[in-house]
């Protein structure tokens, strides 16, 4: 009788242990999400684009001329340029991010009809998206006799504008995170307050 009493104690004592760190497991993990919110908010604000983020300096920036010898203007969620001039190997881009899209498409497109020279300025540091099987390299300067298509501070203000943008989202995430972290921190302390308190 005295085994099967003791018996039942430890298995007694078991089970309320087991209830005792299952219930710490849960007031640790509903302590810790005020924590993680607020963590992952201030990464969101900390690491947000810089305002000049993506841009070349000036002087970095190649010049190659010479007349358009093959356009390419692609539409939808990508929308982008291609284009190839005479006298150099390399493929062209230009993005619709950087501003005036429908300008500079008409501009290369009457540019090749009426073999006019072009004069630009693009990235040395080419890139292979996944639907080109070669590398293509950046413009950050338009010009056609001397006249100015599109200039390096216009696309450079275009990409700062993207910038911009970019920043407001990534501090109202952040911000909305750390209001997060603060109710759901103290729904948390008021639970722990009145579970003691009683």
């Amino acid at each position: 009788m005295r085994c099967v009493l003791n018996f039942e104690y430890e298995s007694v004592g078991i089970i309320y242990m087991q209830l005792i760190n299952r219930k710490n497991k849960e007031r640790l993990k509903n302590g810790s999400i005020p924590v993680f919110l607020s963590v992952f908010g201030l990464l969101v604000i900390v690491f947000q684009p810089e305002l000049n983020s993506g841009i070349p300096s000036y002087s970095s920036l190649k010049k190659a001329s010479g007349v358009v010898s093959s356009v390419y203007i692609s539409q939808g969620k990508s929308s982008h340029i291609e284009f190839k001039l005479s006298g150099t190997p390399n493929s062209f881009y230009y993005n619709s991010n950087a501003g005036d899209f429908g300008l500079v498409g008409d501009a290369l497109d009457k540019a090749q009809l009426s073999i006019r020279p072009i004069e630009l300025l693009y990235e040395d540091d080419g890139f292979r998206p996944l639907w080109a099987n070669e590398d293509l390299y950046s413009v950050w300067q338009f010009n056609e006799d001397g006249k100015s298509i599109r200039s390096y501070l216009d696309i450079s203000a275009a990409h700062q504008s993207e910038n911009r943008f970019g920043q407001i989202i990534c501090n109202i995430i952040g911000g909305l995170l750390f209001l997060l972290s603060v109710v759901t921190g103290v729904a948390f302390l008021k639970k722990e307050f009145g579970r003691n308190h009683y």
